[in-house]
């Protein structure tokens, strides 16, 4: 194990299908091709093995099992538990967890990605949609991106994520928006920071063909270049790498014409 501690970014979606999963998998391939670092990229959107599928993992084994065995783990067992895909680790949610008996256990959640966190330089969270499951997960993320988009309701429930992560006690300094499906708008950066009360971090353009030509010709994930372009903007960002400082405007940011739904489902 390492004795350096992984620093864990979370990806969560003010409401459904705005990308969150797709945004998580590709900034978890980028941090590892920017940084050469070791990467885990965690499932815990316990709707449904959202993960699995588009990186095209299968294992029987997630974060119910890795939770449950939080007492046992050690770092050879841990490597039964995850599934590689390509230069990343992958922990898998395991499928739909519908009924209350079969959700992970927060505490549990906790305790692993800290146990873990010796292992890999980073640890990239996919939250899933807020809930309370997601809410009281938050605070184990060393920066928390907040997932949604320009239109009425997506505005709407990002105030709402921001108040609720605030009034628990979330660090502002921590929290940061990445918007989706984006159409041109007049916009400035400080005049959305008022509106929303977080700084927008990233957009990212639009790129459903590309996503469902990956699909059908069997590739993992979609290859835009205007959204890899953009992605790797925000994975240095993340990283902190010099690169970074230039790539968003602090006076206006450069909204992109068109929507971006993440893959073909809107995951």
């Amino acid at each position: 194990p390492r004795n350096e501690q992984a620093k864990v970014v979370g990806f969560v979606g003010a409401k459904g299908g705005v990308g969150t999963t797709t945004i998580a998998c590709h900034v978890a391939m980028e941090l590892q091709r920017q940084t050469r670092g070791r990467v885990l990229l965690t499932d815990l959107d316990m709707t449904g093995n959202t993960i699995g599928f588009v990186m095209n993992v299968t294992m029987p084994y997630g974060i119910v099992e890795a939770s449950d065995d939080i007492l046992h783990l050690d770092e050879d067992r841990w490597e039964k538990l995850v599934s590689p895909a390509g230069e990343l680790d992958v922990l898998q949610s395991g499928g739909p967890a519908s009924r209350e008996e079969m959700q992970p256990k927060a505490e549990r959640v906790r305790l692993l990605l800290n146990f873990v966190r010796s292992f890999y330089h980073w640890i990239v969270v996919d939250l899933g949609r807020l809930n309370p499951f997601s809410a009281r997960l938050v605070h184990e993320v060393s920066r928390l991106y907040l997932v949604s988009t320009p239109d009425i309701l997506g505005l709407n429930a990002t105030k709402s994520a921001v108040r609720v992560f605030l009034e628990g006690g979330f660090d502002r300094d921590r929290l940061a928006l990445t918007l989706n499906q984006v159409s041109g708008t007049s916009f400035t950066g400080p005049e959305l920071e008022k509106i929303l009360g977080v700084p927008v971090d990233a957009m990212l353009p639009e790129c459903r063909r590309d996503f469902e030509d990956s699909l059908l010709n069997g590739k993992r994930l979609g290859e835009s270049r205007k959204f890899q372009k953009q992605v790797a903007h925000l994975a240095a960002r993340v990283a902190g790498l010099e690169q970074a400082a230039t790539q968003t405007p602090k006076s206006r940011l450069s909204f992109l014409t068109g929507a971006f739904h993440g893959a073909p489902t809107g995951i």
